[in-house]
């Protein structure tokens, strides 16, 4: 319904980023999709900030990979350890994308490798993704799959869509 008014859901929305949990606080696969909402608020006081917090992160905690690994998760009395996997990767980098920065500039990179680079080593021969190339499961048409998908297309337009000079890192 195109006639309801949704400035409530962005105002409770921007008050939840603002006060309550950050982009950084929720991780890198729900802050990535925080990031992009947040995206279009740039201007809004603070949320800069905050767009600022979790992509410092990104950089201080990228992999000699070229990939970025989650937090460990607690749930009730097991600890399951953080992964880099190609989901979490995609998400990372439509957040970048949406906040109009390269996620394979220098910023990003580590050696000859970078987060587009990675998240295509977790391309098989089947052309599906691989969640975790460390365990025995081969491909998650499922779930990385759409996402790696949906990252490298969202990455090919805002290259070629976009002027080089305009792909900055923010900070």
């Amino acid at each position: 319904d195109h006639t309801v008014d949704y400035t409530g859901y962005e105002a409770t929305a921007l008050d939840y980023y603002l006060n309550t949990a950050s982009p950084f606080d929720e991780g890198l696969d729900a802050g990535g999709l925080g990031a992009i909402a947040l995206s279009l608020y740039q201007d809004h006081t603070g949320v800069q900030d905050l767009l600022d917090e979790y992509i410092d992160w990104i950089v201080r905690d990228q992999l000699p990979s070229g990939g970025i690994k989650t937090r460990d998760i607690v749930w009730n009395d097991t600890t399951y350890p953080g992964t880099e996997n190609a989901a979490t990767i995609a998400q990372v980098i439509l957040a970048l994308v949406a906040n109009n920065i390269d996620p394979a500039i220098d910023d990003f990179a580590e050696g000859n490798t970078n987060m587009i680079l990675r998240l295509t080593e977790f391309q098989l021969e089947d052309g599906s993704f691989d969640w975790d190339l460390t365990d025995d499961i081969d491909g998650d048409s499922a779930f990385s799959t759409p996402q790696a998908f949906l990252a490298l297309v969202t990455y090919y337009h805002y290259m070629n869509t976009y002027p080089v000079e305009n792909n900055v890192f923010i900070n």
